[in-house]
């Protein structure tokens, strides 16, 4: 077959191929286009209305493009906040009173001395520290002052009074009224002290006292001014302290 003949083949077998193609593919490809062409429709419409709505505006030129630089940092400043003077403050200053210096000075050592008994003496009869402090003072000093005071105010009853039976009946003849003034008529007894208070082995209390006294020479065997010291035992008799016999009557004298 010549080359003709074969070429008139191929172009007769490629038409029939695209009829076929054609027949094949047209349901699609009209269906494609009448979409096209109502697509189409639809923007001439509007394309139609945008021209009938809007009227022919001048084309303006295009906008020039500003290019943006980076601004620069911008440094604000705060104007001055102005604070308004504040009220003065009232300040109180307590000042403290002035300190009080107080002295104190020590007061001196207190010496308690134990009390005297209440009857340690009087104008007749003076009391001796140690014999203060008997249980028995008052009573012995009592007793000793109405004794030296009968005798210097020569009262016979009292010098009876201040004595024992016991001391009466001794002596009688020297405890008469007679005897009385022979023996202290012209007597008078000074600076009485009570020297000490005691107690005897018989259980009687001593009064040992010193005293002058003063007379008329005949009844002081030549003396006038004697000083005595002398040692009386002392007993209880109807509640009242007495003078009561003396054994061996101690006795020390000797002349002023």
């Amino acid at each position: 077959m010549s080359h003709a003949r074969h070429a008139r083949l191929g172009r007769a077998r490629h038409a029939r191929s695209s009829k076929h193609a054609r027949s094949h593919h047209s349901p699609v490809l009209a269906g494609g286009l009448a979409m096209i062409a109502a697509v189409a429709a639809v923007a001439a419409i509007s394309i139609s209305t945008a021209s009938v709505i809007a009227p022919d505006r001048p084309t303006s030129p295009p906008t020039p493009v500003a290019t943006v630089k980076p601004a620069a940092p911008v440094t604000t400043t705060a104007p001055p906040v102005i604070v308004p003077p504040a009220p003065p403050t009232r300040v109180v200053v307590i000042t403290p009173p002035p300190a009080q210096v107080i002295v104190i000075t020590p007061a001196p050592p207190r010496v308690v001395l134990a009390a005297p008994a209440p009857n340690a003496g009087n104008t007749v009869v003076s009391v001796s520290r140690g014999a203060s402090q008997h249980r028995s003072a008052r009573a012995v000093v009592e007793l000793l002052t109405n004794y030296f005071s009968s005798i210097n105010e020569h009262d016979y009853q009292l010098y009876r009074q201040v004595q024992t039976r016991a001391a009466f009946n001794a002596d009688p003849r020297k405890w008469t009224l007679a005897g009385f003034m022979d023996g202290f008529g012209s007597t008078t007894d000074s600076q009485i002290r009570l020297r000490e208070i005691g107690t005897a082995a018989d259980g009687r209390l001593t009064a040992t006292v010193s005293f002058i006294s003063r007379q008329a020479a005949s009844a002081g065997s030549g003396q006038t001014c004697t000083h005595w010291t002398i040692t009386r035992f002392l007993r209880t008799e109807d509640s009242r302290l007495r003078i009561d016999t003396n054994p061996g009557n101690p006795t020390r004298h000797f002349a002023c």
